[in-house]
């Protein structure tokens, strides 16, 4: 009994020490120095806003009105590196989204 006891114990503590050490895969791992995660959101096309990135800016959540953007990358729920800086481009069309121009994009696992 006591020797079942023990291994059941050593199991419990392996269980706990392989979940602390996994952690979900997001791809913030693989970032370059000024690239944030931006998922793609399509939900606003019948606003005026074909794509849409949200983005997580300083701990708040924003919207992105991508300028010049590649449609391959417009897949609703894609998870995408990014490097943008904000435009002050006017938008008539769309008003959801803070305009910003893309310099770099990667598609993320």
């Amino acid at each position: 009994m006591r020797k079942l006891l023990k291994i059941t114990a050593a199991l419990a503590v392996l269980l706990v020490l392989i979940s602390a050490s996994c952690k979900e895969v997001t791809g913030e791992s693989d970032l370059a120095e000024g690239e944030v995660i931006a998922t793609v959101c399509t939900d606003f096309s019948d606003d005026g806003c074909p794509v849409l990135l949200e983005v997580s800016q300083n701990g708040e959540d924003i919207l992105l009105m991508p300028i010049e953007w590649e449609g391959k990358y417009s897949k609703h729920g894609m998870k995408l590196a990014v490097k943008y800086t904000l435009s002050r481009i006017r938008q008539e069309e769309c008003l959801k989204g803070m305009p910003a121009v893309i310099h770099e994009v990667r598609k993320l696992r």
